[in-house]
Order: structure tokens, then C-alpha cells, then sequence
């Protein structure tokens, strides 16, 4: 994505990252998911984090912190992510 579609794009594309099977995460998590956000293409759009763990979606909340340049949002389903990614894209035309 990074070599690919992002450089190709001709605007902002936005992410939907579904992470409602995931129960724990990596320990260098933190650093990683931090270095790797903040060297994130310039084409990088929203990114909708999709969880219904309470951790999982604290970490999210982190990272939006951590790379502030990015904005994050919060889903509990993937029509509720759509949702947000649809509001984004009106707001946008």
C-alpha cells in the first residue's frame, strides 16, 4: 500500500482497519505502530479503527496521540465505520 496505491492516489485515501478478531497485541506495539504512523505517505487519510475490545480500542486512542498528524476515529462495526468514511467523503466534495 505504501509503494502502490498510496503514491498513485490523487488525493487522501482513508483506512478502515478491522481489529474486532484482535485480543492481544504485539509488545512493541507501541513504538512501532508510532514510528510506522509517523512516517505514514502524505496520502493517508482517516483511519477508522474497528473494535469492540476496551483495550484494543485504548491503544487506538494512544496512537492517535502519538502521531497526531493523522486523524483517527472509533467504530464498533464495520456499517458504522462506513458510515464515518461516507460523512468524510461528502464533507470532502
Amino acid at each position: 500500500m505504501q509503494q502502490d496505491i498510496l503514491p498513485a492516489a490523487t488525493g487522501k485515501i482513508h483506512i478502515i482497519a478491522d481489529l474486532r478478531q484482535v485480543q492481544n497485541l504485539p509488545n512493541m506495539i507501541l513504538s512501532s505502530g508510532a514510528r510506522m504512523l509517523n512516517a505514514a505517505h502524505p496520502n493517508t487519510g482517516t483511519i477508522v479503527f474497528i473494535t469492540q475490545n476496551a483495550f484494543v480500542g485504548s491503544m487506538a486512542r494512544v496512537f492517535s496521540r502519538i502521531a497526531a498528524q493523522h486523524t483517527f476515529k472509533m467504530a464498533r462495526s464495520l456499517d458504522e465505520a462506513l458510515e464515518i468514511i461516507d460523512s468524510i467523503l461528502v464533507k470532502e466534495t
